[in-house]
């Protein structure tokens, strides 16, 4: 199975999906073992459908659940409720963007550990420094290839 990814009007992009994301059965967070059934959770924030469709497909797999927020009060919301194992998160969006979610995260106890990688175009040294500072575990820069996302998204989890 490929994964179309549009770039813009004129440019299109196929690439092969990438097979076999090993999901661990130890939690980052509490060190306990998970029953091998016990999916982990994902919230993908993103303001380009393109994107999040990118992501969804390369991360399809029995063992994720991945939760979809537009912009980031909807991502702080459903952080809140959900608690997501990762946060996979645009920095440039409408309304909050990524340094202010990630802001509004930290201050809640229930969501001030999950990890956030940030998915941006933002890509100078210091921005890099500036998500991390904010509590971005890693910066992924767009476009990334959906190998360099699982092999981000293993590590962490």
């Amino acid at each position: 199975m490929n994964i179309t990814m549009t770039l813009n009007e004129s440019s299109q992009t196929e690439i092969p999906r990438p097979t076999g994301l090993s999901i661990p059965l130890e939690s980052p967070r509490d060190g306990n073992r998970l029953e091998a059934r016990q999916r982990k959770t994902i919230l993908l924030v993103d303001d380009q459908l393109d994107l999040r469709t990118l992501v969804r497909l390369t991360l399809e797999d029995p063992g994720l659940e991945i939760l979809e927020a537009v912009d980031g009060a909807a991502a702080v919301e459903i952080a809140q409720k959900e608690t997501p194992d990762l946060i996979l998160l645009d920095w440039m969006m409408p309304g909050l963007d990524g340094l202010e979610v990630m802001a509004s995260l930290r201050q809640d106890s229930r969501t001030a550990d999950i990890p956030v990688v940030m998915l941006t175009s933002r890509n100078r040294d210091a921005d890099i420094a500036e998500s991390v500072s904010h509590g971005a575990c890693c910066h992924l820069n767009k476009p990334f290839s959906p190998l360099q996302l699982l092999q981000t998204i293993e590590r962490i989890l």
